[in-house]
């Protein structure tokens, strides 16, 4: 399995700015009327049909700020890479199959890919940096005695106190720097990837409904939906299952029991696919249509023109700005 993160060609067009985590040509397999995607906003609560080029982007999100590199090194190499992943998801959903060993590969590569390249994982890897920080600066300067040592190394500034230093590490935030968010994210790839190859990997078919898809379309989650001990679901612990949209009416659901077929889904297990695929979104859900299907909190299906106002979807995006 060949992964994604190649050197890339030079190229002579200009520096692009728009960088989007979730590829164009994906959304545009969940575009609708007039190639325009059905989008739910939660920040905002209400919905809107943009093209699939303005959303799931950010300004400069792969630029590469360190000496003696290009700068969009990384960009251009994503941009090679889904001119390969293209054709291959398409195949795949022609196919309704992963058969094909060199299509298996594209695929898991690229939802190795969306799954760490996302602004959601660069929070929470940015997140746990900011904790071990904070315990290690703690740790090292518990003591009068340790802080005046950092004063004489000129570490610290004249008068520093134990109190000044614990009132720094309250207020103050350690995030990862970029650029090793980015070598991170390298880094787990092929990993990732090798886990994603080894799952059993169900296809759904909806014969009834639409699927969704998401600012953050891998959905990683305990099959009982708590898991052990409260423990975070990872992508190579058993009883876990990865649900990935691939179009409108073909979703992947990979498990590491069970069997790799082809399964036929009703309105009530695509509306509950939707609801798993609903809860991993960052901000934003994307859909062919408003007429697509979720259940709510009580577990009754609703119609997508409803999502904007369903409080457990717009509940999520309130303790997403907590963690």
């Amino acid at each position: 399995m060949k992964g994604v993160w190649i050197v890339a060609k030079e190229s002579k067009t200009a520096e692009p700015k728009s960088h989007h985590y979730v590829p164009r040509f994906y959304l545009r397999g969940f575009s609708g009327q007039k190639g325009k995607l059905f989008a739910v906003n939660r920040p905002t609560g209400h919905s809107f049909r943009p093209p699939p080029e303005g959303v799931a982007a950010e300004n400069y999100f792969n630029r590469i700020e360190l000496e003696g590199m290009d700068k969009n090194e990384l960009e251009k190499a994503l941009a090679e890479f889904e001119g390969e992943i293209g054709p291959a998801l398409e195949r795949v959903k022609e196919a309704k199959s992963l058969a094909e060993e060199e299509h298996r590969a594209h695929i898991m590569n690229f939802m190795a890919a969306l799954a760490l390249r996302n602004p959601s994982t660069r929070s929470a890897l940015s997140q746990i940096h900011d904790q071990l920080a904070r315990l290690h600066f703690a740790a090292e300067f518990r003591t009068q005695a340790a802080v005046d040592q950092a004063v004489a190394a000129g570490m610290l500034a004249t008068g520093t106190t134990v109190a000044e230093v614990q009132k720094v590490l309250a207020d103050e935030r350690f995030p990862m720097p970029k650029p090793l968010l980015m070598a991170l994210e390298i880094d787990m790839h092929d990993p990732v990837t090798e886990k994603l190859w080894h799952r059993k990997w169900q296809i759904i078919e909806a014969k009834e409904g639409t699927f969704v898809t998401t600012d953050d379309p891998i959905c990683l989650r305990w099959k009982d939906g708590k898991g052990p001990g409260g423990l975070s679901p990872g992508f190579g612990l058993k009883e876990t299952e990865v649900i990935f949209a691939l179009s409108p009416t073909l979703c992947l659901r990979g498990s590491f029991e069970g069997e790799e077929n082809v399964i036929e889904a009703d309105a009530n297990a695509v509306g509950e696919i939707n609801s798993f695929i609903i809860s991993n979104a960052r901000n934003q859900v994307y859909a062919r249509d408003h007429e697509f299907k979720f259940k709510n909190e009580a577990g009754e299906l609703r119609s997508g023109a409803t999502l904007a106002q369903d409080k457990r979807f717009l509940d999520a995006g309130k303790s997403l700005k907590t963690r």
